[in-house]
């Protein structure tokens, strides 16, 4: 019996050993205590009292039970062939740099110190309020597509078979077509000297294609890297290995620039050069600015009464009916009308993608971090810069109207309240924003192996 038991003793303490030198091997947290060469101590008396406690510390300071339990926190950690901390810092930063200028365009110019510095502004645009840029974007292909149907309704009436695509209708909203090569004509011109038939339905698609610089090789490395960034961070999370701040905000980013991207998908570049915009027979450079001339000053004096004359929705819906059986065979959606019911749904989609992008941040509401504060700075922060959009967007639709309704009594007043109003829920945006940004950075001192 004795020799049964002191077999039984080595056994146990050679299991204990193996089990000690993996978990040391894994970094784990939990230790094994030593156990005594003259007899066998049970392994329940390996969770002492004071782990517990400590343990009990750590998720107090923000710590989940998976990382106490399976991770070691670390400071700083050199790459050395690992997953070191400025491997994730530059993992991320390059797919932030290369995916915010990537997506961005320069619009109609022929100075090139000029396109880059606008770019680099969209640039910073994108990576400070990504869901501003997403909006910009939106609201121009919108624009863009209303465009191409107005035009190709009424070629269509008028028996013409030519159609132009997204190209020229991007072109056309970016001022890109002119008729004397001096001044560039605004899509609302293009409208107008379509309607009056003065322009020959010609197709520019392969012109712009032309003129338009793209730059392949910065498109193909920004599509690399943000692909192998969400395909790392999703083996991980299959993996239930811990993901850092950082690398959810990066997701966040490419899932907006790939959005961007594909609203972006026909619209030229950089075009250096504006192409003449050709006119029919008989029509000349000056007819056309005559005609134009008018038009501005016509809708210059209706501008004022615009909104007063559609109040109710079934006013709108009257007015809309009356714009598709229009004579000059419009697509229904005129200049005014248009402007009436995209400026609302423009804010509205703008309303929502801020909104979205604020709860993405909530996804990381489990996740490490250094201290209690920041994990509750951080939940705060993400619920506040979402929620400062809805008001803040109602307040500029709002303004909006205000400006289109023309002068009113007390609209100076009402324009001074809503500059208030405007700035304190910006405020709320930029400092939730803020620390969100510079959170997921900081955190990187304390994060999981």
């Amino acid at each position: 019996m004795q020799l049964a038991h002191e077999e039984d003793c080595r056994k146990s303490i050679g299991n204990v050993a193996a089990i000690s030198l993996t978990r040391e091997r894994r970094g784990k947290v939990c230790h094994i205590h030593r156990l005594s060469a003259s007899r066998c101590r049970p392994l329940t008396t390996v969770f002492q009292p004071s782990s517990i406690t400590a343990l009990s510390a750590m998720s107090l300071t923000g710590v989940s039970k998976s990382d106490s339990a399976t991770n070691i926190i670390h400071g700083f950690v050199s790459g050395g062939g690992g997953r070191g901390t400025m491997d994730i810092v530059w993992s991320c930063v390059s797919v932030l740099i290369f995916c915010a200028w990537t997506v961005q365009d320069s619009g109609i110019t022929e100075n090139e110190w000029q396109a880059r510095a606008e770019r680099f502004f969209l640039a910073c645009l994108m990576i400070i309020a990504p869901e501003i840029a997403l909006t910009i974007a939106l609201r121009e292909f919108l624009d863009a597509q209303c465009m191409v149907s107005e035009c190709n309704e009424h070629w269509k009436i008028q028996g013409d078979e030519i159609q132009w695509t997204m190209v020229e209708g991007f072109y056309a909203c970016m001022g890109g077509f002119t008729l004397d090569g001096t001044k560039s004509l605004t899509s609302k011109d293009v409208r107008v000297l379509i309607e009056q038939d003065f322009i020959t339905p010609k197709s520019y698609a392969d012109v712009i294609g032309v003129r338009s610089k793209s730059d392949s090789f910065s498109t193909i490395i920004s599509c690399a890297q943000a692909l192998w960034m969400f395909m790392q961070c999703i083996v991980r999370a299959a993996n239930h290995l811990p993901i850092t701040t950082l690398e959810y905000g990066t997701v966040g980013y490419i899932v907006v620039a790939c959005v961007i991207c594909g609203l972006k998908w026909h619209k030229p570049e950089v075009v250096a050069l504006r192409i003449h915009i050709s006119l029919r027979d008989g029509k000349s450079v000056d007819d056309a600015t005559i005609v134009l001339s008018d038009s501005n000053n016509a809708y210059e004096g209706e501008k004022h009464e615009d909104i007063e004359t559609l109040h109710t929705p079934r006013e709108v819906g009257n007015a809309a009916q009356a714009a598709s059986q229009d004579s000059h065979g419009r697509c229904g959606c005129p200049e005014g009308l248009w402007i009436r019911l995209q400026v609302p749904f423009v804010y509205l989609l703008c309303g929502v993608v801020g909104v979205g992008f604020g709860i993405w941040h909530c996804v990381a509401w489990n996740n490490f971090f250094p201290t209690h504060s920041e994990r509750q700075l951080w939940h705060i922060c993400a619920v506040l810069s979402s929620v400062p959009y809805i008001p803040l967007v109602a307040a500029l639709n709002f303004r909006d109207s205000l400006d289109q309704s023309g002068n009113r009594p007390g609209d100076k007043v009402q324009d001074i309240l809503l500059k208030f109003v405007v700035a304190f829920f910006v405020l709320m945006y930029i400092f939730p924003r803020g620390f969100l940004c510079i959170e997921m950075f900081i955190g990187l001192r304390r994060a999981p192996a």
